[in-house]
């Protein structure tokens, strides 16, 4: 967020947590990153966002090349970099074990690939080729579900047994599970909204792709649902 007061040549975006009542809000970071897509471990005090150490530039397709996904603690200190390198990262999510980060990567907007990485940066592996996958997570039982168009996918998280989870007539971006048998996704119902980013609605599934429904209807903006 950016509720601090923010300076001339800072990017303005810092690490926050809240409790759930909305008490006790604390800022973990204070620097001149910007740090976004946060993902907090369900077995440490540990956080891995995708932290924007420069601007970049969005040109003929290629997309910022300064983001890296790093593991925070809760006082702001950098516990591991998990990347290094001129591809951008994002949308890193946890596995259930906390041992593993799934994300997605790519050079060009046309061709997006899911990935995983060991919490200590190691064992970087590529689990989807060719395409524009985007937005994985992980299933309660280490599956890995991620975003191809209007299909929700679902594999192993060696990346085999590939398979579509749902094919729909709207586009399911961030589908996460929020019990062993149900996903959440949000989708984009209009282009105007809060910011200019445009209007969301929460939509929940089953994981046999049955009982779609729309829970909110509410025009939110950025809407990710977790569990």
């Amino acid at each position: 967020s950016d509720l601090h007061s923010v300076g001339i040549g800072e990017q303005g975006r810092e690490l926050y947590c809240i409790k759930k009542d909305g008490s006790n809000k604390k800022r973990i970071t204070n620097n001149n990153y910007f740090e976004f897509h946060a993902d907090v471990s369900p077995v440490r005090q540990e956080i891995v966002t995708v932290t924007l150490f420069e601007e970049g530039s969005d040109k003929n397709g290629e997309l910022d090349t300064n983001s890296e996904l790093i593991i925070w603690d809760f006082n702001g200190n950098i516990v591991k970099r998990l990347t290094n390198n001129n591809r951008p990262e994002s949308v890193p999510h946890w596995s259930p074990d906390g041992e593993k980060v799934t994300f997605f990567a790519g050079n060009t907007i046309g061709k997006l690939n899911i990935y995983t990485i060991n919490r200590g940066g190691t064992n970087e592996q590529k689990l989807t080729s060719g395409g524009v996958d985007v937005d994985p997570s992980f299933s309660p039982d280490g599956e890995i579900i991620f975003s191809r168009g209007k299909k929700i996918m679902i594999m192993n998280e060696d990346g085999s047994n590939l398979k579509t989870l749902a094919e729909l007539e709207i586009d399911p971006e961030d589908p996460i599970f929020i019990d062993p048998n149900t996903i959440a996704f949000e989708t984009k119902i209009s282009n105007v909204g809060n910011y200019g980013l445009g209007d969301y609605d929460i939509y929940l599934i089953n994981k046999d792709g049955t009982n779609l429904r729309d829970i909110s209807q509410n025009n939110f903006v950025y809407a990710l649902p977790q569990p």
